[in-house]
């Protein structure tokens, strides 16, 4: 373990999960995250970000690509933003997104997608299908869903959605330490609450009721661990081992299993939540992103 990874999981407790166990309201949670990704996340080198929109039928998303320069042009990433599908954005998450596509020769878009409580389900599945469905439109014939926490549940609940209504499917994709399991049944929610050096166990119902709303929990576009992947490409998901979802991922990959579909999971011992936010500081964070670009070039090839 790295002297950083250590400062780390010393510090989160204290700042982190005490500010999300007693998180004063939703708009300072995310203007508090906006102000804090800068400083906390390296912006990767050599990356150039601007602002767009992608439009399918009337639909659209904004979105902030990340150009990491010369790439092909028919194969692109599409990344979906954790933050419990009430904070988080583009902007926070396009460091992440840049980073990843960087290392493995993609250009990635970073999806806007509408957030709770303004928007419940299923506005934030329904701009993940409109997304990728524009970057079909535009003749990207290989692209790779990614997200991390809320956004790699949702990257799973989109490539159910696709995988279940006859849509092209991806050539890979990639979840990080997905939230997949909103029954909120998982073992490892209370056996890894005190481990979990980032998320509080305190208040997921709560967050959960504000996501689904008349919905119920079990529907797989909201808890894809119950989902059919029936036909998907490779898969990789990447988790840490003390982390409260831990068991949500070995389930998506035991279920994907069953299916053939070819799903792989890498995990990691004492690291955070999304530990991989922290690269170019932390040295598991950068060693987990080497592996995704390994996955996804492997595939891409």
């Amino acid at each position: 373990m790295s002297l950083q990874l250590r400062l780390l999981n010393f510090l989160l407790p204290l700042i982190e999960k005490r500010y999300l166990s007693n998180m004063p309201s939703v708009d300072h949670a995310r203007e508090r995250f906006i102000r804090m990704a800068p400083r906390n996340f390296k912006t990767p080198p050599g990356v150039y970000f601007r602002d767009d929109t992608l439009c399918h039928e009337g639909h659209s998303v904004p979105v902030i690509v990340a150009e990491p320069g010369p790439v092909p042009a028919r194969t692109a990433l599409l990344y979906l933003h954790g933050g419990g599908y009430f904070m988080g954005s583009a902007e926070t998450h396009k460091r992440l997104a840049g980073t990843i596509a960087q290392a493995a020769g993609l250009r990635a878009y970073v999806a806007d997608f509408r957030l709770t409580p303004e928007h419940p389900f299923p506005a934030a599945l329904e701009d993940a299908v409109a997304a990728y469905r524009a970057m079909e439109m535009m003749g990207i014939t290989r692209i790779v869903i990614a997200g991390d926490s809320a956004g790699g549940g949702l990257a799973l609940a989109l490539l159910h959605v696709i995988c279940t209504t006859g849509m092209t499917q991806p050539a890979a994709t990639v979840a990080l330490s997905p939230w997949a399991d909103l029954t909120l049944r998982s073992p490892s929610l209370d056996r890894n609450r005190d481990s979990d050096v980032m998320l509080p166990r305190t208040g997921m119902e709560e967050l959960v009721a504000t996501y689904r709303g008349e919905t119920p929990a079990d529907d797989p576009r909201i808890s894809p661990v119950m989902g059919d992947f029936t036909g998907a490409g490779p898969v990789l998901i990447q988790a840490s081992q003390v982390e409260m979802l831990i068991d949500e991922a070995e389930a998506v990959i035991a279920r994907m299993a069953e299916q053939g579909v070819d799903a792989t999971l890498q995990t990691k011992s004492r690291t955070p939540h999304v530990w991989q936010l922290f690269h170019g500081f932390l040295p598991e964070a950068d060693q987990a992103i080497a592996s995704i670009a390994v996955f996804l070039r492997r595939h891409l090839a």
